[in-house]
């Protein structure tokens, strides 16, 4: 799913302030420097925008974008720290939008670290600020709790905030939120295996994005039609996209989200056949997912790898991959890539002649599938589980 842009171009206000200009000059060339990677610039320009700010408010709006900046940065600590500090300024200042966005950062924040109880606490404190913000910031923070949800297997519940994202969207008459409703709501059909409307919502979103000139949309509905091929049997369109996604990540410089085109395309290279350039993939995604210390990420990319192993035939070395992912989804409980897991190392056990471990690692995969209506597990688990 797509979170939306964490550093968006910044409008100016008009004040005849020229303190006011200066520090939204900075907020600008700030954000444009995050946008084109250069996170160490980024920073330092943000400390210059703090060190004049001359509100709350703008204390607050500079702490979340150097918050956001850290995480960008796989910085996981220092974003904490700057986030909480915002937190506690944005709370005196009264700015809805502000206590908001740091609450969905944090939300975010603490999600890719693994710790449920604070991400869920965030959400609980944050939804009081949310009804009362605008628009965008309202649809940012809704779209995080679905993603949220979506990861923790509670598929009906991520599509009940996306429905409502779609919404208002609409109602914004927002190009931007409205594309990124209908990749989500497009996640929810995959997910169900319904994917001809899957595909029908990815366009429609690549549409948008294209519109807008979103290159970062583009790249994650590119990758998202590519997974859908790949389930069809369809590997050469589905490479086509993957490839395509990348190279879209590769000249707009957003190469630490490349790391799940990198992951999907090296299952897919997998099932053609072709082992070195799968690797070659995996290895690359999974060396930006650490880059950007997100666990979930770094999870998915040692499942993508086990997979590639266990289709060269390699057991040992893939079994081992997939219990370093396993480890990390029971951590962050993403029942989603848990069960997909699960069906993985099932496999492999059965592949090896041991149906007792294969039995019970794909009666798991089975249950967690059923929990959460991802059909397509659920018959490939009892299609295993009959040889067993």
């Amino acid at each position: 799913p797509i979170r939306l842009n964490d550093f968006p171009k910044t409008f100016y206000i008009l004040s005849d302030n020229a303190n006011s200009m200066e520090f939204e000059e900075l907020i600008e060339k700030a954000s444009t420097n995050l946008r084109n990677g250069n996170i160490g610039k980024a920073l330092e320009i943000y400390q210059n925008a703090l060190n004049i700010a001359d509100s709350d408010k703008k204390k607050a709006r500079v702490l979340r974008d150097i918050g956001r900046a850290y995480i960008a940065d796989g910085k996981m600590y220092k974003a904490q720290g700057s986030l909480l500090q915002g937190l506690n300024i944005a709370l005196k200042s009264k700015d809805n939008d502000v206590i908001t966005e740091i609450y969905a950062s944090l939300i975010n924040l603490f999600d890719m670290l693994g710790d449920i109880k604070a991400s869920e606490r965030y959400i609980e404190e944050g939804r009081k600020y949310a009804n009362k913000s605008s628009d965008r910031v309202r649809f940012d923070f809704y779209n995080l709790i679905a993603i949220y949800n979506f990861n923790r297997g509670k598929i009906g519940y991520s599509e009940k905030y996306w429905r409502e994202c779609l919404e208002i969207g609409k109602k914004a008459n927002d190009e931007n939120l409205i594309a990124t409703a209908y990749n989500n709501v497009g996640e929810v059909y995959r997910i169900r295996g319904d994917y001809k409307k899957a595909l029908e919502f990815y366009n429609m979103a690549y549409k948008v994005s294209k519109k807008i000139e979103s290159y970062d949309g583009m790249a994650i509905n590119l990758l998202n039609m590519g997974m859908v091929e790949r389930d069809l049997g369809n590997l050469e369109e589905g490479e086509k996209y993957l490839i395509e996604s990348l190279n879209l990540y590769d000249k707009h410089k957003s190469k630490v989200r490349a790391a799940a085109s990198h992951r999907e395309l090296a299952m897919l290279l997998a099932d053609k056949g072709e082992y070195e350039r799968a690797i070659k993939h995996g290895e690359e995604g999974l060396k930006l997912a650490q880059v950007a210390n997100n666990f979930t990420k770094i999870g998915e990319l040692n499942l993508a790898l086990g997979y590639v192993y266990e289709k060269k035939g390699q057991f040992k070395e893939s079994l081992k991959l997939y219990n370093k992912a396993r480890e990390i989804f029971i951590k962050t409980k993403n029942k989603v890539r848990l069960s997909e897991c699960e069906l993985y190392i099932g496999r492999v056990f059965l592949s090896a002649g041991k149906k007792g471990a294969a039995e019970f690692h794909l009666k798991t995969a089975k249950n967690i599938a059923e929990e959460i209506g991802e059909f397509k597990t659920v018959q490939i688990a009892n299609s295993l589980l009959a040889k067993c």
